[in-house]
């Protein structure tokens, strides 16, 4: 029987920019297999409160590779299941070479609705498939690390939001391998979700990254900095490396041989050590921020080799005394905040070598 579609195939025409599409409340039966290939940007389907039975890998395999979530419900056998996935977080479980699977939720006892596939001869086999490891942005199932790509004019990737999913990735895990396929990437951001677990600074990646320009990394299980953990990266203009909750200390060299590198926002960490040398040639850093953090006391001439460092935030910590030897080199200083902290006294000339300086917080501490 010919099947009635209630939108036509070529009815997006022209929508090469669209995100989000809202199409809940219809009467919907059945999807044209080419329907959103005119909508490559598509991140956002809602299909929830139509009549459709099935949806098929052939509806939806222009769409998956940026695909971010799917709201729906199915009807099946008289019954009505509804799904809503948010893809990043559950790996790609859309992508099956015959059709789709949907875990069911909301419905007691567990509920598989599966897309309707061509029935084989008995004598048919599977063929053979060589194991290939998944591309970076691909978001195929299982895979340790699921990361949301934007592309360029070129289609080339040049930014990466990166959802770390695996528990026991490993410096030599070969996720890290993948970031091989798009070195243009210029912009990456590595957050843990769920049972993901990354305990260390991820290097490799970094180092692949040649021409990496900003690099953020939030919620992860990293408990310090260590040496050239950013590989030297010569275009890192920016780094937030924000609530880890567990990083309590920079390493010697920690930051170090970026030439470029003009901000670095390290807030809402639990750094309490900061070593000697932690920032060493970086001789274009005009904003540094260390403010909500553990920091009880910094070493003299912490600072020192940060001779452009224009604004330096340290609020709310737990600094109890300053030395004038804590800001030296810091010459061009404009603005420092070292207010919400545990200072009880200021000593004579302990500002003397910010002659620049032309705002000084220093709010909400114990100055008697």
């Amino acid at each position: 029987m010919t099947q009635t579609y209630q939108i036509s195939e070529r009815a997006f025409d022209g929508l090469n920019n669209l995100h989000t599409l809202k199409l809940q409340h219809n009467r919907l039966i059945a999807l044209h297999n080419g329907i959103f290939t005119v909508v490559p940007a598509l991140n956002s389907l809602n299909l929830l409160d139509n009549q459709l039975e099935t949806l098929t890998y052939d509806n939806l395999h222009p769409i998956y590779g940026n695909l971010l979530r799917i709201d729906s419900m199915l009807n099946i056998d008289g019954e009505s299941f509804m799904i809503t996935m948010w893809l990043p977080q559950f790996g790609w479980m859309l992508a099956m070479i015959m059709g789709c699977i949907y875990q069911i939720e909301g419905i007691p006892g567990p509920k598989i609705a599966t897309a309707k596939r061509p029935k084989s001869s008995p004598s048919s086999q599977a063929p053979t498939r060589t194991p290939i490891v998944p591309d970076l942005c691909s978001k195929a199932p299982d895979m340790k690390v699921i990361c949301h790509c934007s592309t360029d004019a070129r289609r080339l990737v040049t930014k990466a939001d990166c959802w770390v999913l695996g528990s026991d990735l490993s410096r030599k895990d070969p996720i890290w391998s993948t970031f091989f396929a798009h070195t243009s990437i210029t912009e990456v951001k590595f957050i843990t979700f769920a049972e993901g677990n990354l305990t260390y600074v991820p290097s490799r990646a970094i180092q692949i990254l040649s021409i990496l320009s900003k690099l953020s990394i939030s919620f992860t299980q990293i408990t310090e900095v260590g040496a050239y953990a950013l590989s030297n990266a010569t275009h890192l203009a920016k780094l937030e490396f924000t609530n880890n909750t567990q990083l309590r200390s920079l390493r010697r060299f920690a930051f170090a041989n970026h030439p470029v590198l003009f901000d670095v926002n390290l807030e809402a960490n639990h750094i309490s050590e900061i070593e000697v040398q932690a920032f060493v040639n970086l001789p274009h850093l005009e904003v540094l921020r260390l403010g909500y953090n553990n920091i009880t006391l910094l070493p003299d001439d912490v600072f020192g080799t940060l001779g452009v460092l224009k604004h330096l935030q340290m609020q709310h910590n737990q600094i109890a005394q300053l030395s004038r030897d804590i800001f030296k080199g810091l010459g061009n200083l404009l603005s420092l905040d070292i207010s919400s902290n545990n200072l009880t006294f200021v000593g004579n000339t302990v500002f003397a070598e910010l002659w620049s300086l032309q705002e000084l917080a220093m709010q909400n501490n114990k100055i008697e």
